[in-house]
């Protein structure tokens, strides 16, 4: 399906990997993937280089059921860009 970037709050990505942009002045997304993951899915996140914002200065995904929220440490001063790699345990 490719990646995909957009700034938001609440959006759609249906794979497995994608990128996506906290928007200024927000501190999460949430970020739909019916088909991609679980509550058990891990979410694996790299912050683009050269985003330099001094207030989020990491994150951290939680996974649910056909979704994942990013929640950064603090409200970012601008944009900070993510890329995204979900990962399933195969049984």
């Amino acid at each position: 399906k490719g990646s995909i970037s957009i700034d938001g709050v609440s959006l759609t990505i249906n794979a497995i990997t994608g990128k996506f942009r906290i928007a200024a002045g927000q501190s999460a997304v949430t970020i739909t993937c019916n088909r991609c993951v679980a509550a058990s899915s891990t979410v694996i996140l790299t912050k683009y280089a050269g985003v330099a914002d001094a207030t989020m200065t990491n994150a951290q995904a939680v996974a649910g059921a056909g979704s994942f929220v990013v929640t950064g440490n603090a409200a970012c001063t601008g944009n900070v860009d993510w890329q995204f790699l979900v990962i399933n345990a195969v049984a």
